[in-house]
């Protein structure tokens, strides 16, 4: 269960094995050129917000991605190891394949070398909630998969991933009513 608290997440922006379709996982896959133009568009849109934090996963598309930001916010940075990106073991630069990732979650099917879901789920979870401990709204900055846990925990329609270096904050739930979420974008 999430703490009930709004905070932001930012998914890191583009790299080159995101453009090709490809699992990054715990690979350290850094930004390529529209990734940091992607990370300096969403500082831009995150620079007027109420955030008190910032907290980052350790690989370097989310690291730098959140160092970005924080040029215009100039904030607290925290790097914590377990908003690190899903162990996806031999599946890891290979092309996506969606069809996988639900018998994975479901327990049907684990890759060489991967995570389990319910591992990942517990390590994700405990993390996130760890940022969501402090005083807020605070900023997560982490990955596609590291998100699923937020889906899940607010009963959102699992859509997969977010958008590279796309804002989205997300209000807790009001007394019988579900969590929401609001994606920060330009005027």
């Amino acid at each position: 269960m999430l703490r009930t608290v709004p905070f932001y997440y930012l998914r890191h922006g583009q790299t080159d094995w995101n453009r090709e379709g490809r699992d990054q996982g715990q690979q350290d896959i850094p930004l390529n050129d529209h990734g940091l133009l992607q990370a300096q568009h969403a500082a831009s849109l995150l620079e007027n917000e109420p955030i008190t934090a910032i907290f980052s996963s350790p690989l370097s598309r989310a690291r730098r991605t959140a160092e970005i930001v924080n040029e215009a916010l100039r904030l607290p940075l925290t790097i914590i190891d377990d908003l690190t990106e899903i162990g996806f073991g031999e599946w890891e630069g290979t092309l996506k394949n969606h069809t996988d990732y639900a018998q994975w979650r479901a327990g049907l099917v684990a890759p060489h070398g991967a995570e389990t879901f319910a591992t990942f789920h517990e390590r994700a979870s405990s993390a996130i909630n760890g940022a969501l401990d402090l005083p807020g709204p605070v900023l997560i900055v982490g990955h596609g998969g590291l998100y699923w846990a937020i889906e899940h925990h607010a009963a959102f329609a699992t859509n997969n991933t977010i958008p590279n270096a796309t804002p989205v904050l997300h209000m807790p739930p009001d007394t019988g009513n579900a969590w929401t979420r609001r994606i920060l974008a330009s005027g």
